[in-house]
Order: structure tokens, then sequence, then C-alpha cells
């Protein structure tokens, strides 16, 4: 048997003569991933579909409008009963409401404008009502007067944490990061530092580039949490922002993301699979490889960095299948140069034995 594996060892020296390209072709892999992983991941902050301003806006909304609980609007009743046109500001708002509820949002912007009409600017709605003008502004993709109103708001209340978490959504989406960050630290003082505010810093962090800040929140979330049991999407954060930093943490990050989310995410494994191949722990990337590629994340790298991990463990016929798929794909012409190489290496070795 080892005879056997010497004379297929022999048959292929050019397989280990490319291994310096194949190195360099798996740094270049390592770029474009993180080129990937900056440009396409998808944070999902507790209790929003995304980390935007319209999902923010929406998710105050349907916070803040009694009418989707069923529920009367209570909070702004006390103010009404002190107006002179009472039916007319209640009718607006409880239309608001409704068509807030029912996604409606032109017509619900319509209403809260005519609320605002309606209402003093030194009543105790006033506020609420221009917190959901600016909402509905947002979600009608109007950032610019959206950042107006919020500015307004804060000027006349800085304490409403809310209103700091909307603009700085607003401006991270408009490019503006420094002053976005700004606005994260100060909602972070003014709400009220549960596990889940720090969360959600974490993960706005993140989606700013601030990878060392989003690192800071978020241990500091897992150490207030009493059950880190629902927090899979903060692993999953911060060991997509450890990775991009060079932090040490990334493997036991992303570990814990997997624990937590079980086989929701293949990129996760992708991720973790590309840490142990670094580090030349070949048959442990293979697993995740394997998981990657199993749950539906089948690129080019992908299967290209678990060719590398069969090149190493001398399983040939299953790099021969990789190299194929990479050459297939197509998604990134270094790599399939790279894979057409190898491909033609291992014919001319399997020639070389018949």
């Amino acid at each position: 048997m080892q005879t056997a594996v010497n004379e297929r060892k022999t048959a292929t020296p050019g397989i280990h003569a490319i291994w310096i390209r194949v190195a360099a072709g798996l740094l270049a892999a390592a770029l474009v991933a993180t080129l990937l992983l900056s440009n396409a991941i998808r944070i999902r902050i507790q209790r929003m579909e995304e980390a935007n301003a319209a999902a923010a806006a929406n998710n105050y909304l349907l916070e803040n409008t009694e009418y989707v609980g069923l529920s009367a609007w209570e909070r702004i009743q006390k103010v009404v009963r002190q107006m002179a046109d009472q039916a007319s500001l209640e009718s607006h708002y409880e239309k608001a409401s409704i068509a807030i509820a029912q996604g409606e949002n032109e017509t619900a912007l319509y209403h809260i404008n005519e609320c605002l009409a309606l209402v003093d600017e030194s009543s105790e709605a006033y506020e609420e009502l221009k917190m959901k003008q600016g909402c509905l502004l947002a979600l009608l993709e109007d950032y610019e007067q959206a950042q107006t109103v919020f500015d307004e708001v804060l000027r006349r209340a800085p304490g409403n944490a809310d209103a700091w978490l909307l603009q700085a959504q607003l401006l991270l989406q408009k490019g503006d990061v420094t002053a976005a960050m700004e606005h994260l630290r100060r909602y972070i003082s003014c709400a009220e530092e549960t596990a889940d505010q720090l969360s959600v810093m974490a993960q706005l962090c993140y989606g700013a580039g601030e990878y060392a800040d989003a690192l800071i929140y978020g241990e500091q979330a897992l150490a207030m949490a009493a059950d880190d049991a629902a927090y899979g999407e903060l692993f999953r954060c911060m060991g997509y922002a450890a990775l991009l930093s060079g932090d040490d943490r990334a493997e036991k990050y992303l570990t814990s993301a997997i624990e937590r989310l079980a086989d929701t995410d293949p990129e996760l494994f992708y991720y973790r699979g590309v840490l142990r191949l670094a580090r030349e722990d070949y048959e442990e990337a293979l697993v995740d490889f394997d998981a990657a590629i199993g749950l539906g994340y089948g690129t080019a790298l992908a299967y290209y960095n678990r060719g590398v991990c069969y090149l190493t463990l001398e399983d040939y016929e299953r790099l021969l299948a990789d190299m194929q798929k990479v050459v297939e794909l197509n998604e990134d012409e270094e790599l399939t140069q790279i894979a057409q190489q190898l491909i033609a290496e291992l014919t001319v070795g399997s020639e070389q034995e018949s």
C-alpha cells in the first residue's frame, strides 16, 4: 500500500511544484473574500429586518403606533382633550395610525402633517408627531427631509434616544461615518444600557466599519446578558468584525454564532474554514467548507479553498472535481487560471501514471 502511495506522489510532481502559486492564489482569494465580506454581509439587528434607515424607521413606527397593537391612542389623548379642534386632530391621528399599520406610508404622512398643522409646537404631542413624520419620510426615501426633521427633534429634546439612533442610521446610509458614530454614542448615553441596547450598538458599529468598537460593545453586551443563547446575531457580527480587523478571537466568535444559529448561515462555516485553512488545520477547514457548500454557499472561492485542502491532504480526485467547478463557475479570473493550471497538472500526472 505504501508503495502505491509513493508511486501516486511521484506521478504528480507538478502539483506540488506549483504550491507556491496556489498559496499566492489563496492570498488573492482571501483578499476577495474580505472584500465580499465587507460589502455583502447582512447584519440583522434584533427586531429589525435589515440594519438600515428604512428598517429602523419602520421599527420605530410599529413600536410607537398603538393602533398596531389594537389599542387606543392614549399617548396624546390628554393633549387632544385640550384642543379646540379635538375631533379633527383625533380623526387625522387615527387615520394615520391605521395607514401605518397597513403600510400605507404616503397616506400616513399626509395625516401626520395634518396633525402637526393642528397642534401647538409646545404641546406634548408635537415631538411624537415629528418623530413619526421623520420615520415616514425615511420610509418614502426622502432622507434629506427626514434628517432635517430629526435635527429639529434633537434640538428640542436632546435626550430623545430614538432620534439619535434614527439619525445615525440616516448618516450611515449617507456615508458620513464620523457623524454617525457620534450620534450612536449619544444614543447609547441616552438609552437604558441593557444587553440588547449594547448588542444593537455593536452591530451598528460593525455596519459603520468601526470593528474595534463593535467588539468592545459586543463584549459588554455579553457580560451583561443573563443568557447569551439568544445572541447568535451578535456573535455573527463580532466574528466578522474580528475577522476583518485581524483579531485572534474571530474563530471563537464564529463558532459561537454557528452553535446558536444552527444551519441558517453557510457563510459562517465558510469564513471559519478560511481561518482554519490559514493556520493550516486542513482537516477541520475541510469540514467547514463541506458544510458551507452543502448549505448552498457554492461560490468559486468555496470550491477553490476546499480544493486547497484536498491538495494538502493528497486527495487528487476530489481536488480535480473542485477545480473543475471553479472553472465552470468562472467568478474570478485569477482563481480560474490557477484552477486550470491545477487541472492540467493533474491530467498530466494521471496520463503518466496510466
